[in-house]
């Protein structure tokens, strides 16, 4: 059921080596209430479901395997995260407990099996639904969670408005959890279609957790750490966005004010060694990041996308599709905008070649497609479009005499 692409054991066994070597300790994340499309949308695991039109939320049984996996692991995460729970099946056992009495149940049924499986390890789970009004207003429900999970509150946005800052979660989670955790992003928590990583918008969401944490409405005494976090999807069915290698600089810049607490954005840098030397860190740290020749082919790629684009805008104002109904314009500029926007098609197929076959060194051909699809293939047919309507056009010698109708 899992992609085919998807991670082998040596894999994952070389991933933990390398962890090991730099003093990391890997913290697995498997969805075990939401975000499991990637099971449910199946048809022979769709009666799992809690919707039948919603294949995103299972009984918990997907345990074993990852943490079997994960032998030196103390901590896991199991999602839980943006849960859209109706108890809707035909198949679910009547039940006298409200929807949020199942969610916490769920969750407690979960720790049990993970903790079966693994007894003392520390359990994490996003915190989207604890903290409205029903939970984090509800001591019996939270106290039920004591001592069994550790909650993370992610945001994503620059800046956080203040009905998120003055939440009762805030003095509440102390209370009954012993280590409480935040999540930041340095790349896909802006758009779900995203060519390229916007180092800005990621920069100011770190210093913006960094400000709140500092502030009078942050419990600090319960506070473990800030997770940084890298989506390259929404969720299951969303399209792929910010390519790892297109993150460097969010990345790099997160973790340089996450440490300093100094804000540092330079968006004209455009290639590793002086991204480095922006932070006074040695530019021979770049030869560990694989993929740098992607990083520098999207960032080509963007530029050539925007100049066609702006060469199909021009071309709407010389011939507007009234216009070319009546095939009515000045067919000498038609002709020569034309031939720039042939010209840099061209240069523009040029470009994917060579990001292709850069994009080969750390991708599928599966994902390749899809981003191609994704990013280039829409101004391809917008390109081969525009020739076809406009060709008539182009090709008229002689004009009828107004008015055209």
């Amino acid at each position: 059921i899992s992609h085919h692409g998807a991670y082998t054991k040596s894999d994952i066994a070389l991933i933990q080596e390398a962890a090991k070597k730099h003093g990391i300790e890997i913290i697995p994340l498997i969805q075990t209430f939401g975000h499991l499309e990637w099971i449910l949308k199946l048809d022979r695991f769709k009666s799992y479901r809690d919707d039948l039109n919603l294949p995103m939320v299972i009984s918990p049984y997907l345990l074993q395997q990852t943490l079997a996996m994960h032998l030196d692991s103390n901590i896991i995460h199991i999602g839980c995260d943006e849960v859209i729970l109706k108890y809707s099946n035909p198949a679910c056992p009547e039940t006298d407990m409200s929807i949020s009495e199942i969610y916490i149940n769920h969750i407690r049924r979960i720790v049990n099996i993970v903790r079966k499986i693994r007894p003392g390890i520390r359990v994490l789970v996003w915190d989207d639904i604890l903290r409205i009004d029903q939970f984090v207003n509800n001591r019996k429900l939270l106290n039920q969670l004591k001592g069994l999970v550790e909650p993370v509150s992610w945001n994503y946005f620059p800046t956080f408005n203040n009905q998120y800052k003055s939440s009762r979660a805030w003095q509440t989670y102390p209370k009954f959890f012993i280590n409480n955790w935040i999540a930041s992003a340095f790349k896909g928590g802006l758009h779900r279609f995203s060519m390229i990583t916007n180092t800005t918008h990621h920069v100011l969401n770190n210093r913006e957790w960094l400000h709140f944490i500092a502030s009078s409405d942050f419990r600090k005494d319960s506070f473990s750490a800030i997770i940084l976090t890298g989506w390259s999807r929404f969720d299951h069915f969303m399209p792929l966005c910010d390519l790892l290698p297109t993150a460097y600089p969010s990345l790099i810049y997160s973790l340089y004010i996450l440490n300093t607490d100094k804000f540092l954005v330079d968006d004209s840098i455009h290639n590793c060694e002086d991204l480095l030397r922006s932070i006074h860190r040695d530019s021979q740290l770049c030869e560990s990041l694989p993929g740098l020749s992607i990083w520098s082919g999207i960032s080509s790629l963007s530029i050539h996308l925007r100049r066609i684009q702006n060469r199909l805008k021009i071309l709407n104002t010389i011939a507007p599709e009234y216009n070319r109904k009546y095939l009515f314009v000045r067919r000498h500029e038609l002709h020569s905008r034309l031939s720039e926007l042939r010209f840099l098609e061209k240069e523009l197929l040029s470009v994917k070649k060579t990001l292709h076959r850069r994009l080969t060194e750390l991708y599928t051909e599966d994902v390749i497609d899809e981003w191609f699809g994704l990013y280039l293939m829409p101004t391809v047919n917008e390109i081969d479009k525009t020739f076809v309507e406009f060709s008539p056009v182009d090709n008229k010698t002689s004009w009828e005499r107004r008015p055209l109708i």
